[in-house]
């Protein structure tokens, strides 16, 4: 780099200007275009996986349904208490406030 006597202005020769926008500027990019590439490369491959076992599952379903596999399984009826469990809480407030507004109506 060559510099003028006397003055802190810094001249530089064409090529030395290139080599510093493309240190500043290039690199980067660069760097930036090689991490999306192996992004890219990364996501292809898992899509490629999960293509492969999607179809995998779809053979396995086709067979099933040839085979003559029931296609749903019937359950029991649930309990009559069961769903008594679920909604006993709410049972038990009404129940509190029932008895409370009559206590309040029998002390007047």
């Amino acid at each position: 780099m060559g510099q003028r006597a006397g003055s802190n202005v810094v001249t530089m020769s064409p090529a030395e200007q290139l080599a510093a926008w493309s240190e500043t500027f290039l690199v980067p990019l660069v760097a930036a275009l090689e991490r999306s590439q192996a992004t890219v490369n990364s996501q292809a491959e898992t899509i490629g996986r999960q293509s492969a076992e999607l179809e995998a599952a779809r053979a396995r379903i086709s067979t099933l349904e040839a085979s003559g596999a029931p296609q749903a399984v019937e359950t029991a009826p649930e309990p009559f208490w069961s769903r008594w469990r679920t909604s006993a809480p709410w049972v038990l407030l009404a129940v509190i406030l029932l008895l409370a507004v009559v206590l309040l109506r029998w002390l007047r």
